[in-house]
């Protein structure tokens, strides 16, 4: 009897932990927003989740920092640069509709936030930025089946 006692009262506490640790599961995942992040450049990207971001990657991400030592000219911008454009264009494969998305551009620190731009396909849309700072796309609404390409001159 005493085998059985200790069987019962054993197994529950693990029983009630799987309990608790579903619902803070659940409730993780619905309270998640879905965000679809993306580097800059990127070209045919769908627009599947809302919000969909590009942003830029610093170069030390990119490359390991041993490497960043032996080509130092690697980071560097040229001298007369100090204005980018940021390109962005929208697509479909649907030939009976034209896509269409609605974006803002950010800076990564905080410090500018320009737009609401509407973009349709087959416009090529540049906004000039800044070459001192890492930049952004926000898509705040686009039609279905909406592609993008993102890039910076």
């Amino acid at each position: 009897m005493t085998c059985l006692y200790r069987d019962i009262y054993q197994k529950k506490p693990m029983k009630n932990l799987f309990n608790l640790a579903l619902v803070a599961i659940v409730l993780v995942t619905i309270t998640c927003k879905v965000t679809a992040q993306n580097p800059i450049p990127s070209f045919n990207v769908p627009v599947i989740a809302d919000p969909t971001t590009f942003e830029e990657v610093p170069v030390a991400k990119l490359i390991s920092t041993t490497t960043l030592k032996h080509n130092k000219e690697l980071g560097k911008t040229p001298k007369n640069a100090e204005r980018r454009n940021i390109v962005i264009q929208t697509i479909d494969e649907n030939a009976a509709t034209t896509s269409w998305v609605i974006v803002q551009i950010y800076s990564l620190d905080g410090t500018f936030l320009y737009g609401p731009f509407y973009i349709s396909e087959g416009d090529t849309f540049e906004h000039e930025i800044d070459d001192e700072l890492m930049w952004g796309v926000n898509v705040l609404d686009a039609s279905f089946g909406a592609r993008m390409d993102v890039w910076i001159e």
